[in-house]
């Protein structure tokens, strides 16, 4: 019970809004890729500096997508974050979203195999490993961060709050500075990113609650996030303007190293948390999030089916009006993705769930064997 009760309405609420930004830009990322048997002509090209404000619209929508990763991933830190013991039961929920990612891919691969659409051997393979080759970073980084997240809350309980602190300027200054300036340097990924945020969300959790509960700080702290990445971005966009070994550089910024996105998020998650009510519906929807992610970025929705959306679009309206063509699509999208998700969680998942549940006990087994006799060797 008290474990619901923490669930605040307020956070599953911004993790909603964090998924719309998600998809949304998705939905950008498709219009600035060229894809096989589509016209050159319905794709844009943001790869250097503009003076279309169409497309430096699209370059913001970019920047919302970054921001919104950073958002979902905090949101579900901040719960999960805890001192007094390891959250239990991990292994369960690991190979629950492992199931349900493997089945809504194989069920993607079976509707666009039945509508005619041709299926290369290389998109089958990537269908049956959805959690590898890249295909949903998100939920793979999610996954690998959520195995070992007991781990880094037992980590974060040793720890002083000056040596929680000094390792979160630590990283900070690595990934968020020198990475962000100097790309693929300190071996950066998503994941590692993923292990440094949870670290800022504990001692936010556990030392800063005072300073948050003011909410002219989170405003602040929003209004130098985005005034930072918008300001940023018009400087590196005109010096690319007048400088071409600079022009090529603006989509750079476009990145979970930037750190005005990063506070941008912080702000809002901040923000949300204020908002403390509890509303059934609102957390439902919440809990669709994850499906909707693996729908709308599987592979064939991705290279099949919103790239013909804007064939289409681009055809029969044209570009004229693009950003909100952008905004609408995105918006449909996500609704389109919530009523299949809704769907998978009433029907297949409760048969998932047996399955994953069935998975759990068997692996639990061998490896309780396994480590029995490894713990003999000496």
């Amino acid at each position: 019970m008290t474990a619901k009760k923490e669930r605040s309405s307020g956070i599953e609420l911004l993790k909603i809004f964090a998924m719309i930004m998600i998809v949304i830009g998705h939905v950008t990322q498709t219009l600035i890729s060229e894809h096989e048997g589509i016209s050159s002509d319905c794709f844009i090209d943001l790869s250097a500096a503009t003076t279309n404000p169409q497309y430096f619209g699209l370059m913001l929508y970019r920047h919302i997508d970054k921001i919104a990763n950073n958002i979902f991933f905090m949101c579900s830190a901040w719960f999960l974050c805890t001192k007094g013991g390891a959250p239990r039961k991990r292994g369960r929920k690991v190979l629950s979203i492992m199931t349900d990612t493997w089945t809504i891919s194989v069920l993607c691969l079976i509707v666009f195999f039945l509508l005619g659409y041709k299926i290369s051997a290389s998109s089958v393979v990537y269908a049956f490993f959805p959690l590898t080759f890249m295909n949903l970073w998100f939920v793979t980084a999610y996954v690998l961060f959520y195995a070992i997240h007991p781990y880094l809350n037992w980590a974060i309980e040793k720890m002083s709050q000056k040596e929680l602190l000094m390792l979160n300027i630590g990283t900070f200054v690595v990934y968020y500075i020198v990475v962000f300036v100097i790309n693929r340097s300190f071996f950066g990924s998503n994941f590692m990113l993923f292990i440094a945020m949870y670290f800022y969300v504990a001692y936010m959790k556990f030392y800063m609650a005072e300073f948050f509960s003011k909410v002219k700080n989170s405003v602040i702290l929003l209004f130098i996030g985005i005034a930072g990445s918008v300001g940023l971005m018009l400087f590196m966009n005109f010096a690319g303007m007048h400088i071409s070994s600079v022009s090529t550089y603006v989509l750079h910024l476009v990145s979970m190293y930037n750190p005005f996105l990063l506070l941008t998020a912080i702000a809002l998650l901040h923000l949300f948390r204020q908002l403390d009510f509890v509303n059934p519906v609102i957390n439902w929807i919440s809990s669709l999030t994850l499906f909707i992610y693996m729908i709308h970025e599987n592979i064939f929705v991705r290279g099949i089916f919103r790239p013909l959306v804007f064939e289409y679009i681009y055809y029969h309206f044209g570009y004229d009006h693009l950003l909100l063509w952008v905004l609408a699509y995105g918006i449909a999208l996500f609704i389109c993705s919530a009523i299949v998700s809704a769907i998978y969680k009433v029907t297949i998942q409760k048969l998932t769930s047996k399955v994953s549940q069935w998975l759990y006990n068997r692996i639990s087994a061998i490896l309780n064997k396994g480590m029995g006799f490894l713990m003999k060797v000496h």
